[in-house]
């Protein structure tokens, strides 16, 4: 759904274990959200396999709010589970 197979390769390429390549995965995660910023779960794999690994508590933490701020828009049921996590990620 929604630029999938480049969150998902995105995904890959940052959790190998034998041979990562975080900037690979870095630009499959910016190429799906610009092709589909509205699908929720392309922020949260930004975070999740990227920020979190390379440690950069800033960005997490900006993408963590866009999708808090993020309507619910034409994706309710993925949507609403991503923002339950990033809820909890802020301890709310």
């Amino acid at each position: 759904i929604c630029y999938g197979p480049l969150r998902s390769l995105g995904a890959y390429w940052a959790k190998l274990p034998f041979g990562k390549d975080l900037d690979k995965a870095k630009e499959l995660f910016e190429r799906a959200i610009a092709g589909c910023p509205e699908y929720l779960e392309n922020l949260q794999f930004y975070v999740v396999y990227y920020a979190d690994i390379v440690k950069d508590e800033e960005l997490a933490d900006r993408y963590v709010q866009k999708i808090l701020d993020a309507p619910i828009g034409d994706y309710p049921l993925y949507n609403s589970w991503v923002k339950l996590w990033a809820r909890s990620r802020v301890g709310g």
